[in-house]
């Protein structure tokens, strides 16, 4: 039986489409990898001035023998805001400055004109006068200027009132009250 030619040339062009696409995708793999590799390295460097963003982990995996490096990206990561300071819990917010600007790799010369577009009302009109004044200096020195004048003035020590703890109202409302007494004798 012999083949018919149409047949023979139709697998022939089958055959050189599909060594084609087989090309192409290499060529386009080894594009990528190299793209990857040149954000990798931009990554690795803080290319922004202000603000870098989060940068996926990665882990090393052992391919043919060799050890290759990649991202590993299980979900989009979520935005993280910072929030406003209106001159209660000083202690609190500092904290939270300082995870946020930790997390977003803010360098340390702009945490302090970051943190200043977060500030409202007393806490912002006393920033206003500071600036003035010429009294910043960094990040650092304002965090302690803003927890010594907005610290909470009580009496009594925060282990006194933690001693004298007592629920006088719901479980949760309590374990909320309590952790946050116990968080001022850290």
């Amino acid at each position: 039986m012999e083949e018919d030619p149409k047949l023979k040339s139709l697998e022939d062009s089958i055959w050189v489409v599909k060594e084609s696409f087989s090309s192409d995708i290499s060529e386009i793999r080894s594009m990528l990898k190299e793209v990857v590799g040149h954000v990798m390295a931009l990554g690795s460097q803080n290319v922004a001035p202000a603000v870098a963003t989060p940068r996926p982990r990665q882990t090393a995996e052992v391919c043919g023998g060799q050890a290759s490096t990649h991202p590993t990206l299980r979900h989009k990561p979520a935005p993280v805001e910072l929030g406003r300071f209106h001159g209660v819990n000083s202690e609190a917010w500092v904290f939270q400055a300082e995870r946020y600007f930790e997390l977003y790799g803010i360098m340390e010369d702009h945490k302090l004109t970051l943190a200043s577009f977060y500030l409202d009302g007393d806490a912002l009109e006393w920033y206003r006068w500071l600036f003035r004044n010429k009294q910043l200096v960094n990040w650092e020195h304002f965090a302690e200027k803003l927890l010594v004048r907005f610290q909470k003035w009580d009496l009594e020590v925060p282990g006194g009132r933690l001693a004298k703890f007592r629920q006088t109202t719901t479980v949760a409302k309590c374990q909320s009250l309590f952790k946050a007494v116990s968080n001022e004798t850290m």
